[in-house]
């Protein structure tokens, strides 16, 4: 008999679930952990101007005007758009299908053109038909395992918003039960070959909650290296927020150059 190997296997995944879940408003969800644990304010703009090609002048001119208030507005509205993208990124909004690449790696073929590139250290070099055939194999991956989920039901929970809910339990467990089902058939029939075919169900309803156990395995791996990188991916946010030119216009900066220009205007004047 087959059905005690996945018996234990269907409890190895039963308990994972329960690991990853958590109660909000009277809902279980399945979740992981988004808290962000540093907090910018303007001594963190230094660091971010060194991204940059900065000057001198804007650089000094930045570091005495920006407020530790204005850092924390830039990083309020950061979370925010992370959020709204972590939710399209479980929409698949960065991933393309087979269809697509196949006609991609179809156009490099005929004509030997393609916007794809490879990136090898500090080289940036046009994608050949293997390294098109790569993203296909990654982008069909990730659909695959994001094909069980929704942004739109997706949310922050938790006091402060630190937990990313990607699913309700109650879709595991339903993926939970339909094993459990056919295992007490299994104890219920008296027929060999019923049993077999029983537990063939069995197999493949145990394939489809691992599937989407692997489905969820791959939302908290992504999320989780974004937490990861998050504190420097910030950095380059407050480097582009600081030096935008609709900002320093608003703040007065006005270079030496100008300056010198707006002197002599007035002088021919």
């Amino acid at each position: 008999m087959k059905y005690p190997f996945i018996s234990k296997k269907l409890d190895e995944y039963s308990n994972y679930f329960d690991n990853i879940s958590r109660s909000y408003q009277y809902t279980n969800y399945l979740c992981v952990n988004a808290k962000l644990y540093f907090w910018p304010d303007a001594s963190d703009l230094p660091a971010a101007l060194n991204l940059g090609n900065v000057t001198d002048e804007v650089r000094d001119f930045l570091i005495e005007n920006v407020t530790d208030k204005q850092v924390n507005r830039w990083f309020d509205w950061w979370i925010d758009g992370q959020r709204d993208y972590l939710r399209e990124w479980v929409d698949g909004c960065q991933y393309a299908d087979a269809n697509y690449w196949n006609s991609e790696i179809k156009k490099l073929k005929e004509t030997g053109q393609t916007s794809y590139y490879k990136i090898d250290g500090e080289a940036r070099n046009k994608a050949s038909v293997q390294d098109l055939l790569a993203y296909k194999k990654d982008n069909v991956y990730a659909l695959d395992k994001l094909e069980h989920f929704e942004g739109e039901k997706c949310y922050f929970v938790g006091g402060s918003g630190g937990w990313f809910a990607f699913s309700e339990q109650a879709e595991a467990q339903q993926l939970i039960d339909e094993v459990e089902n056919r295992l007490y058939d299994i104890r219920e029939s008296t027929d060999r070959d019923e049993i077999i075919s029983l537990e063939q169900d069995a197999f493949i309803a145990l394939r489809d909650l691992l599937k989407f156990k692997k489905g969820c395995q791959f939302i908290i791996d992504e999320v989780e290296s974004q937490i990861e990188c998050a504190e420097e991916s910030f950095k380059h946010e407050l480097l582009y927020r600081a030096t935008e030119t609709d900002y320093l216009k608003e703040l007065g900066f006005v270079s030496e150059d100008d300056e010198i220009e707006m002197k002599l205007q007035s002088i021919a004047v």
